[in-house]
């Protein structure tokens, strides 16, 4: 689990991740489900998303450039298999941007809702 938060939620690297990891109030049920996450990670890499998705709705596609850079792939390969999405990446904002930058992520959901 450690090596997962250091590759995946900090690929820039993280001064003293065990000391990080003492604040993280999650990384207790982390440490719990560490095989549950093995195995979701695995499903998710087996996935492969069609070339077209179909949902009629207008979606929006978030992403930060923040974030890993497989996770901002998908967010772009998600939006490109939608037939009317909207994609927004948010300069300097991770992967966890609603908690990281809840004003920002919440202006742009409000703006995408009222159109």
């Amino acid at each position: 689990m450690k090596r997962y938060v250091e590759q995946v939620l900090h690929p820039d690297g993280i001064d003293d991740l065990d000391a990080w990891l003492a604040e993280w109030p999650v990384w207790p049920d982390c440490v719990d489900l560490a095989e549950e996450v093995v195995r979701m990670n695995r499903s998710v890499e087996q996935y492969r998303l069609p070339d077209r998705l179909d949902v009629d709705a207008p979606t929006l596609v978030l992403s930060g450039t923040g974030g890993p850079d497989f996770l901002r792939q998908s967010a772009r390969d998600v939006h490109d298999a939608l037939p009317h999405s909207r994609f927004v990446e948010f300069d300097a904002v991770s992967h966890s941007g609603p908690a990281e930058a809840p004003d920002l992520i919440a202006a742009e959901v409000d703006a995408f809702l009222q159109k």
